[in-house]
C-alpha cells in the first residue's frame, strides 16, 4: 500500500530502463509504466530512476528524433523535476566523466530523472533538487556509483 502523506497516497515507482541504443524497447518500457499509472485516479505520482537516454542529446550524437521526446508522447503529464526547477547553467549531468572517475570513457549525459505529476484538488509541487554522490568516499577513494544520484523535496 502507498504511503499517506498529509492525506495523500503517493506513488512513487523506480525504474532502470533499457540500456543504450535501445529507443524502441524503452519506449515499451514506458508504455507499461503509464498504462499502470493511468489507474490512479488522483493524487502525487512520482517516477524515478535511470531511463538511460539523455534529456538533451541522443547516445554518440545519433542522427533522428530526439530519444528523450518520448517522454511527451507518453507521459505527457508528467513534469521533469530537473528541468522544472530551473537549475541555472547546471545540466544536471548524472553520469559525467569530468566530475566521476568510475567512468572510464568520456561522456556527459543527464540519464537519470525525477517525473512527477499530482491529480489532486490541490496539487503539491517540487521545491528542491539537486545531485548527491558527487563527492569521492575517502576511505575508498572512489565514487559510490558511476551515476550521480538526484535529491528531490516535493511539497504535497
Amino acid at each position: 500500500r502507498p504511503p499517506n502523506l498529509h492525506k495523500k497516497t503517493v506513488h512513487v515507482s523506480t525504474a532502470h530502463f533499457e540500456s543504450l541504443s535501445s529507443a524502441r524497447v524503452r519506449e515499451e518500457q514506458l508504455k507499461v509504466y503509464a498504462s499502470m499509472a493511468a489507474k490512479q485516479a488522483e493524487g502525487p505520482s512520482i517516477l524515478c530512476g535511470d531511463f538511460n537516454f539523455c534529456s538533451y542529446r541522443n547516445y554518440g550524437d545519433a542522427d533522428g528524433p530526439l530519444e528523450n521526446d518520448v517522454l511527451a508522447r507518453v507521459l505527457s503529464d508528467y513534469t521533469d523535476v530537473w528541468t522544472a526547477m530551473k537549475r541555472g547553467d547546471d545540466p544536471g549531468y548524472t553520469f559525467d566523466s569530468e566530475r566521476n572517475s568510475n567512468i572510464h570513457q568520456v561522456e556527459q549525459m543527464r540519464y537519470d530523472r525525477i517525473l512527477f505529476r499530482d491529480r489532486s484538488r490541490r496539487p503539491g509541487h517540487a521545491t528542491s533538487v539537486g545531485l548527491i554522490g558527487t563527492e569521492k568516499i575517502e576511505s575508498i577513494g572512489m565514487h559510490p556509483s558511476d551515476h550521480f544520484g538526484i535529491l528531490c523535496s516535493f511539497h504535497l
